[in-house]
């Protein structure tokens, strides 16, 4: 009985899990190709040479074409949790994000 049960909920959450799993494979593939547009037109635009940087394991580029690409995975994290019901977890990075964004905004 205790068992039957417990595969009842393990089930009733199941298509939220693989849908929240989808959203962030999705969020990660978009997150990498922005990370990869934004390093190739920064190194297009030679912004290491105008700034006098020297090429080595973290550049100006690199580090811009992060950001963005974290930003994107955090977007993505938010969602999955959002999917998920975990406000518990997912009201602490929207306060953080629209923090970042009101910060942002008031540049």
């Amino acid at each position: 009985m205790f068992r039957d049960m417990y595969f009842a909920n393990m089930l009733s959450w199941l298509p939220e899990l693989i849908l929240g799993l989808i959203v962030l494979l999705i969020g990660f593939f978009i997150a990498k190709a922005v990370e990869n547009a934004v390093h190739k037109r920064l190194k297009k635009s030679r912004v290491n040479e105008r700034l006098d940087v020297k090429e080595g394991k973290w550049n100006v580029e690199k580090i811009i074409s992060k950001v963005f690409f974290f930003g994107i995975l955090l977007l993505a994290f938010l969602l999955f949790f959002n999917i998920m019901n975990a406000s518990m977890i997912a009201t602490p990075f929207m306060t953080m994000y629209s923090g970042i964004g009101g910060a942002v905004l008031s540049i």
